[in-house]
This record gives C-alpha cells, sequence and structure tokens, in this order.
C-alpha cells in the first residue's frame, strides 16, 4: 500500500510508454544481434578494424627520426608506433608537469569508476598532435606552460623517452620544475606520488617520525625514477657542469631522502630493513621501489664524482652498498627456478614484469649488453644477474605473451626484458601482441593506452582507463621498441649499436636518430638488411666517429660465417651465443659512413 506520509511522484509523462513487444520468433531468430553488434561496434576495436598497411602511417606534420621496417605486417606497424609515440612523449615535457593522460589526444576516455566512457571526449591540454608539433616549433623555453602536476612514476620515464628520440627544447625548464616540487611540497625533501598537486596529492601524510615532521607520501620507485630520469637528461646533454652545479642541491637531496629512511625505518615503519618502504602502488617493500632508488643513487655518484664532490661519492657509495645488500638479504622469494625478485601479490600491476627492472634499467646510464656485462661486474651483481634469470624463467613458465593488461607495466617491460637477455623468439611474440593490438578505431588510432582488455576471442577489445593515467605506459611500451634499434651511446666515448629486430623482418632502416658521441648528439642512419645468403650494415653520420662497435644477428641456425668486410676489406668479428641466438660483435669502427657485410657459407 502507498504510503500516507510520503506523496506520490508524478507521472513522467501523460502518455503511454511506447514499448517495442518482443516475440518468441524475435528471440528464436536471433534478431537482436544486429542491434549489439552495433553497440560492440561503437564501444570495441575490432581485429578486422585495424588497417592493413604497406608502410608506414607518418603523422600529418611530423618531424623526428624516421623509421621504415619491412618483412611482416607486424614491422609495420611497429614502425607507426614509434612514429605516433616518440612525438607523444616528447609532449609529456612542458615548462612544467602535464597530468599522467595524454597531452594531445582529442578523445579521451575517463576514470574506471565514471564507466567505460567511450561516448565522453575530453579536451586534452594541446588538442593534438599537430598542434603540439606547431607549438614545440614556435614556442620558446618558459612559454609552453603544462598544468603543474604529473605523477612521479611516469616523469623521469617521459623525459628519457623525449630526450631519446630528441625532443628534448624543454627539457631543463621541466627539470628546473621538478627541482622545484621536491623542495616545496614534502619534508624531508622528495618526489611523492603526483608531483606539482601538493597535499591534494593521493596517499599525502603528516606524521612524526622521530625529531622530524614527515609530510608528504613515499612513493619510491617514483623517487628513483625522477632521480635516474634526471640523469638522463644530463647525460644527453653532454655532462655540462653548469648543470650539474645548478641541479647539485636537488640531486644531494634525492639521495638523502633514501639515507634518512633507512637510518629511521624502526621509528616508521617500525621494521628493521635496509630496504625502502613504499606506499605505492608497486607494493610496501618490493624489487622495484627500492631498485628504482638503488639505481638512482648509482647515476648520481658520477654526477657528483664529475662534479669532485668526494665526500658525498664516499657516502653514497655506503649507501649504494647498504641497499644493495639490502635487497639481497630481503626482497628474494623461492620458486621452482630458484631465488627470484619479490614483488608483493596484491599489487594491480597483474603481470609482476617489474621483477625485471635490474635488466630493465640496464639501459639508463650502463650498457645494452648485461648478460654479459654484469656477468663480467662485482660479486653481488653478478648474484643479482642470477636472479635475473631465474626471475626471467619464472615469468615464462607458460610462455603467455598477453601482458596487455597492463600496456607499460606488462607489455612494455616484458618486452625490454626478453630484449635484453636475448631471447629473441619471445621478444617477437611480445612485439607483435603489444603492435597488433595497439590500434584504437574509437580514440587516437596507434596510441598507448594504460591497457587493453583482450577478448578471449581474440577478435576484439577495449582500452583500460582509456587515455587516463597512460604516462608510464606510454613510456615503457615506446622503450621497448626504441630498444630494438640499439643506440646505446651511455659511455659516449665509444659507441655502441646493438640492433635487436625480430628474425622475420630483413630489413629495417632509421634516419635522424640523436645519438651522443664525445659531449655532442648528432644524428645517426642506417640500413640493416638480410637474407639467406648473409647481412648487411650501412650507416652514417653527420660527423666521424671514432670508436664504434657494431653487433649484429641472430645468425640463423645452420648457417656459418665465411668472412665479414667492412667497405669491402675483411674484419675480424667475435662470435657470441646469447639468450636463444648466436651474435657477431665487429669492433674498432670509425669514420662518417660505412658498410659492414657478412657472408653465410
Amino acid at each position: 500500500s502507498p504510503s500516507s506520509v510520503l506523496a506520490s511522484l508524478p507521472s513522467i509523462s501523460k502518455n503511454s510508454p511506447v514499448i517495442k513487444p518482443i516475440t518468441l520468433s524475435y528471440i528464436l531468430n536471433e534478431e537482436y544481434k544486429t542491434g549489439i553488434d552495433k553497440l560492440m561496434r561503437a564501444i570495441y576495436t575490432f581485429k578486422d578494424e585495424v588497417p592493413k598497411l604497406k608502410e608506414p602511417d607518418i603523422p600529418v606534420g611530423y618531424f623526428g627520426p624516421k623509421y621504415d621496417f619491412k618483412g611482416t605486417q607486424e614491422a609495420i606497424y611497429a614502425a607507426t608506433y614509434l612514429y605516433r609515440n616518440g612525438p607523444e612523449c616528447g609532449a609529456k615535457i612542458a615548462d612544467n608537469g602535464t597530468q599522467c593522460s595524454s597531452s594531445i589526444a582529442g578523445k579521451q576516455t575517463f576514470h574506471y569508476t565514471l564507466g567505460i566512457g567511450i561516448w565522453r571526449d575530453e579536451p586534452s591540454l594541446f588538442g593534438n598532435l599537430q598542434n603540439w608539433f606547431r607549438l614545440y616549433q614556435t614556442k620558446s623555453p618558459g612559454n609552453l606552460p603544462g598544468v603543474g602536476q604529473a605523477w612521479s612514476r611516469g616523469i623521469g620515464e617521459l623525459m628519457r623517452e623525449a630526450m631519446a628520440f630528441g625532443y628534448g627544447k624543454f627539457i631543463n625548464t621541466y627539470t628546473d620544475w621538478l627541482d622545484n616540487c621536491l623542495f616545496t611540497e614534502s619534508n624531508p625533501p622528495h618526489w611523492i606520488r603526483v608531483a606539482g598537486f601538493g597535499i591534494n596529492s593521493e596517499g599525502y601524510n603528516t606524521r612524526k617520525v622521530g625529531n622530524t615532521v614527515e609530510t608528504g607520501n613515499r612513493e619510491n620507485d617514483g623517487h628513483g625514477i625522477c632521480m635516474w630520469g634526471r640523469y638522463m637528461a644530463y647525460h644527453w646533454q653532454g655532462h655540462q657542469k653548469e648543470w650539474n652545479e645548478k641541479h647539485w642541491k636537488a640531486t644531494k637531496a634525492a639521495v638523502d631522502w633514501i639515507q634518512w629512511q633507512l637510518d629511521t625505518d624502526t621509528i616508521f615503519p617500525g621494521t628493521r630493513k635496509d630496504v625502502l618502504f613504499t606506499e605505492s602502488e608497486c607494493g610496501n617493500y618490493e624489487f622495484y621501489g627500492s631498485y628504482n632508488c638503488l639505481h638512482g643513487i648509482k647515476l648520481s655518484i658520477i654526477m657528483a664524482k664529475e662534479l669532485g664532490k668526494t665526500k658525498e661519492v664516499e657516502d653514497w657509495t655506503r649507501l649504494y652498498n647498504r641497499l644493495q645488500k639490502g635487497i639481497l638479504d630481503n626482497l628474494i622469494d623461492n620458486s621452482e627456478f630458484g631465488p627470484v625478485w619479490h614483488t608483493e601479490p596484491e599489487h594491480n600491476w597483474n603481470d609482476d614484469a617489474q621483477k625485471m627492472v635490474h635488466i630493465q634499467l640496464a639501459t639508463e646510464g650502463i650498457t645494452y649488453t648485461p648478460l654479459q656485462d654484469y656477468a663480467m661486474s662485482d660479486e653481488i651483481t653478478q648474484k643479482y644477474l642470477k636472479i635475473d634469470v631465474n626471475s626471467y624463467r619464472y615469468l615464462m613458465k607458460t610462455k603467455n605473451y598477453n601482458c596487455l593488461r597492463m600496456y607499460g607495466y606488462g607489455q612494455g617491460m616484458m618486452t625490454q626484458a626478453a630484449l635484453l637477455m636475448d631471447e629473441m623468439n619471445d621478444a617477437e611474440n611480445f612485439i607483435n601482441v603489444m603492435v597488433d593490438h595497439c590500434y584504437l578505431s574509437h580514440l587516437e588510432g596507434w596510441t598507448a593506452p594504460e591497457g587493453i582488455i583482450l577478448h578471449k576471442s581474440g577478435e576484439f577489445w577495449t582500452p583500460v582507463n582509456g587515455y587516463m593515467g597512460q604516462d608510464s605506459h606510454l613510456a615503457d611500451s615506446q622503450k621497448a621498441l626504441r630498444l630494438m634499434l640499439g643506440i646505446d651511446d651511455n659511455n659516449s666515448d665509444h659507441l655502441r649499436i646493438i640492433p635487436r629486430f625480430p628474425a622475420s623482418w630483413n630489413q629495417t632502416s632509421i634516419s635522424d636518430f640523436p645519438v651522443l658521441t664525445g659531449s655532442k648528439r648528432q644524428k645517426i642512419k642506417y640500413t640493416y638488411t638480410r637474407d639467406v645468403t648473409g647481412q648487411v650494415f650501412n650507416f652514417g653520420f653527420e660527423s666521424p666517429v671514432t670508436n664504434m662497435s657494431l653487433r649484429l644477428g641472430p645468425i640463423p641456425a645452420g648457417k656459418e660465417i665465411l668472412k665479414a668486410t667492412l667497405n669491402g676489406q675483411m674484419v675480424m668479428f667475435e662470435n657470441l651465443f646469447s639468450g636463444d641466438s648466436r651474435w657477431i660483435w665487429i669492433k674498432d669502427l670509425s669514420g662518417k659512413q660505412g658498410e659492414v657485410k657478412i657472408q653465410y657459407q
């Protein structure tokens, strides 16, 4: 019976509702499927909607490195991905932070909790990619503001990728903003979860730790990522002393934060461990958070040495050794493959690809061949490498190449790991899955979303969170494909080129790609062809190089090398078995251009 207290609601309409009758025959004949199909086509990207390309799709107005990969459809997709998302990485670096979502995507879906939002447009900071091309070319540093905030976990990764592809025009004003966030938003100074967002940042706390009032949150993975991201900006600018001196205060404060945490851990969080407690998605005591900071310390020591900071070098070396050992003592799990790196079971990144961070970060300031170089390093680094190998075997035990649910943390990181472990069969499978599913017909085409939810049929998919929260995912997926190019200029006095392209790709070429030789960057180009008779690598620079090494491969099974030549003259070469493949090294190369040939017998 109606309530005697509450008034009745008014009628919605005086007219009778128009209801389409549903008959049994309508159901029996499955006539409803037409409407469902229309709805699905409006929400999902279908496999048959992905364009078949004969050459890379290059954005209108594009400037930057050029790519041409041949041999499979995925090769062309990979080149297209680099063309689209290299500039997007650049568009994340303005005079200050540009939030976590895309700064150039005209169509974005919003947050998980608001539904998939496929019908909603969210205007982006710079409007579209073409407008960003215009702004980048016409604006000067100090005249291209962002929105003043960014997630620390994505900051360093995007600084690295923007610089790697040559989009570093605003890197110094961006670094100035980042350093200011370090000192103004937290105590002791450190980078919080969302730099620039202050007390409104997720997880922001105030607590008493001994005699110190700590403010902010312990986003240690993000803090370490900011540390090594700053180093890569410094490195690719040629290790300018003026830059190092200007940013020294922040460099020192970033390391001091790590020291302070270890020294006060019995006060908060109240547990005696020489590893870092992280209030973060990546887990409280997890390898990823502590190792990012460890790597940040390692590169900060280089910066201190170059300024002659003897005391800091000594103090930071002790800190490095302490945290390095603490990780071995506290962040290892047992498995059927032996000790593996610890990740928290409750984390929400799904695929545990962050177990491979020691290998993944080798390319940031150290080496593109960690299997060989770490095996010849100190005893502890060798132990780390053994655990890396176990962890990779553990992650690959089911040979599942679909980590799309997390596009960067999963698919991108696992692709990086496979490439750097020289597991080329795995790498090709990871690359194919990534580029086969990056096209989003209802958003921006060849994009880097936060993730992809793929239907079990494999016929259609939808983006996770659309374009929101994709900064790290953009950077890690883009880096995965950049690693194939193999430009290892970590030692600017000895350039190493280590291409790692899938065996099914028969020709790859790049041009106008920035490379650090000596104290300045110049541009490199190369074309690499492979067939049943051998391999040919043609290279060229703007200025001559004096010390270059080249690693080629994989060498097909059953093929023996008859000879190797440089510009027609016989040269020595070294055979190398690494991962699942065979390679050769040709060293002591120099000059402005050359042609290296490998002939099979």
